[in-house]
């Protein structure tokens, strides 16, 4: 809907400056032959065209929204508890004592007489004999050959690096301070407007080039005769005992206690289980259930429709013709001299 209305609001614009346009070319009165030249204009001149601005009213077409109130009626569903009685069945339970009949097994206990082989230990010494090792050392003597250090002096020539100073004369520069007299003004104490010259000494450094003699090393190769010991080995046989390990074999004869079970038979009384099968009575509870119907209320929501009246505001869309002034641009010739006609 809006769409539509900016559409013929624009056309309406458009038309509007079209008209605008033709009345001012009828304004002017004349056509233009050829560029530049004019049928009217007087003879010799040449016509020119300038672009100026004019205020121009126009009728402008604008979509205004209205808004009215309008009473509608709407349907809504509103929910609703009612009670409602229902019927249900439910199982009672019927708890009954009933008689009924077993067998149980008791146990009872009877003295016997019965006969058991025990075994008895019996113990008895025999003498049985056995085979030990006995340690035993042997001596011996033994030769065996061993190599006996010799230490000889011998001389040998060895070539060693021996550094010398050498005495090398160098320049260096030293910076010394000398006293220097320097003339400044100060203000008289006497005449504090004028000034007089005083004459002060001040230390000032020299720079000098002093002769210094360092000492540099200069290596030297000198051979040396030394003596050395010289460590040789000679061959030698010596005598020496050993302990050789001899084991021997004794045999001895030793009395050992040998612990044997005799089987004995014996008389004793025990008490042995008896199991007797006894018939007796007893009563168990036996549950059974039974229908019952009965009655209750429940709640149910039920959704019921429900008609609402109400005003609401409506916004809707009215053209409203509106005068507006705009500046627009106006072609004017403008005639200009050119030398006359032929």
């Amino acid at each position: 809907m809006k769409r539509m209305f900016g559409v013929l609001a624009a056309a309406l614009l458009l038309s509007s400056s079209a008209g605008t346009a033709q009345a001012h070319g009828h304004r002017r009165g004349h056509s233009c032959a050829s560029p530049g030249t004019d049928c009217g204009a007087p003879c010799g001149t040449t016509v020119q065209y300038q672009t100026q601005y004019q205020t121009v009213t126009r009728t402008v077409y604008r979509m205004q929204p209205v808004v009215t109130e309008q009473e509608i009626t709407e349907t809504v569903m509103v929910a609703r508890n009612r009670e409602v009685e229902q019927e249900r069945t439910v199982m009672e339970t019927v708890t009954t004592n009933e008689k009924r009949q077993r067998t149980v097994y008791r146990c009872e206990y009877q003295q016997q007489q019965v006969q058991q082989t025990i075994m008895v230990p019996q113990t008895t010494y025999v003498e049985r004999q056995y085979t030990i090792c006995v340690p035993a050392w042997n001596t011996e003597n033994r030769t065996a050959t061993v190599r006996v250090p010799v230490m000889t002096q011998e001389q040998r020539q060895v070539t060693n690096t021996v550094y010398r100073q050498v005495p090398e004369v160098v320049n260096k520069q030293v910076v010394n301070y000398q006293q220097q007299l320097v003339s400044y003004c100060c203000p008289d104490p006497c005449n504090p407007c004028n000034t007089i010259m005083r004459t002060a000494s001040q230390c000032v450094p020299v720079v000098s080039q002093v002769a210094v003699t360092v000492m540099r090393c200069v290596a030297e190769q000198q051979v040396q005769t030394v003596t050395v010991p010289v460590c040789t080995y000679r061959e030698e046989a010596r005598n020496y005992t050993v302990q050789i390990y001899a084991p021997r074999y004794e045999n001895r004869t030793e009395r050992v206690p040998v612990t044997q079970c005799v089987a004995q038979t014996q008389n004793v009384t025990v008490t042995v289980p008896v199991t007797r099968a006894v018939n007796e009575e007893y009563t168990v509870q036996v549950v059974s259930y039974k229908p019952r119907t009965e009655k209750y209320r429940v709640t149910i929501t039920e959704s019921v429709p429900q008609t609402n009246t109400r005003r609401v505001q409506v916004t809707t869309y009215q053209c409203v013709a509106e005068q507006v002034n705009e500046t627009v641009p106006v072609c004017v010739p403008v005639y200009t001299s050119c030398g006359g006609c032929n």
